[in-house]
């Protein structure tokens, strides 16, 4: 299971122009704890970027994994990655 921690509901929101249409990231920062290559977990954990669709609201602070959703199948047969996250039910039991 790959563990990613959310500590503040900031988004950071960036965008622009491109071939004449407006677009728009939304992202909340993150820190994921992976492991290296040989399976091994890495020492520290990782900060990274988990992007937030138009209209969702971020992700609480608390600990999160990634869901099924999170992986599909490209039209091209690649594996693709979008990080969703489901809380830890740990983390849920808390808040409850």
């Amino acid at each position: 299971m790959i563990r990613i921690e959310i500590e503040s509901t900031e988004v950071k929101q960036r965008g622009g122009i491109s071939n004449g249409r407006e677009w728009k990231i939304r992202a909340q920062q993150g820190w994921a704890f992976l492991c290296d290559q040989a399976g091994q977990p890495n020492r520290h954990p990782t900060r990274i970027e988990v992007r937030i669709d138009e209209g969702q609201q971020p992700y609480a602070a608390g600990v999160y994994t990634l869901s099924p959703a999170s992986f599909w199948a490209d039209k091209y047969g690649k594996l693709t990655v979008s990080p969703r996250l489901v809380p830890v039910a740990a983390n849920v039991k808390a808040a409850a």
